[in-house]
């Protein structure tokens, strides 16, 4: 069988797998670190320790998604868009803003992503 495919010069190809592609966020206002690689979102504040905010957003995001993530605080409200932001010096492609409780009440915190496969 596989002899008469090559004799018959079919060609085959085996699809490579795909790698994971990730969303890395970085805060501006005010710092924070954000990664969503589709089955896991962490988040990190002012390097108080990562804590994984559930469901995770998805690895995709076109246009804009808005969703509301759960952490053991309660629910963050998380809009992300395909939008020009601007971070350290650097225009990245997405901006996102997360609702996050704190002293002071809810405040937004905003960043900029970029995605990143491996």
């Amino acid at each position: 069988m596989i002899r008469a495919l090559f004799a018959s010069g079919a060609v085959l190809s085996f699809a490579a797998p795909a790698l994971a592609e990730r969303l890395l966020c970085m805060g501006i206002s005010p710092g924070f670190l954000m990664v969503a690689d589709g089955a896991a979102t962490t988040f990190d504040y002012l390097g108080d320790g990562s804590f994984a905010l559930d469901p995770p957003l998805p690895q995709r995001i076109e246009g804009w998604h808005a969703t509301s993530l759960m952490a053991a605080q309660g629910g963050i409200p998380v809009l992300v868009e395909e939008r020009a932001c601007r971070a350290a010096g650097v225009d990245l492609p997405i901006r996102i803003e997360l609702g996050i409780t704190t002293s002071r009440g809810l405040e937004p915190f905003v960043g900029c992503c970029l995605r990143s496969s491996g």
